[in-house]
């Protein structure tokens, strides 16, 4: 992964990643970009998952909360 040192507007810059199988989303996202994964805990939520890549913060991923799961959304 290519490390941009200058932020030109509109440039992607951070995903974080909401939904409702995190042991999923960290099994193909590991595999597939090769980032190592940390879970900081989150509170009564849950954990949140910092994916790092050469050791850079890459992406955090977490459990999508119930209510948003039940409501349809994506």
């Amino acid at each position: 992964m290519p490390e941009t040192q200058v932020q030109a507007p509109g440039l992607f810059c951070w995903c974080d990643l909401s939904t409702p199988d995190v042991s999923a989303a960290k099994k193909f996202y590991s595999g597939l970009f090769g980032w190592t994964l940390d879970d900081v805990p989150a509170g009564p939520e849950g954990s949140y998952t910092m994916a790092r890549h050469q050791g850079s913060d890459v992406c955090g991923m977490a459990q999508m909360p119930a209510e948003l799961q039940a409501s349809g959304v994506p």
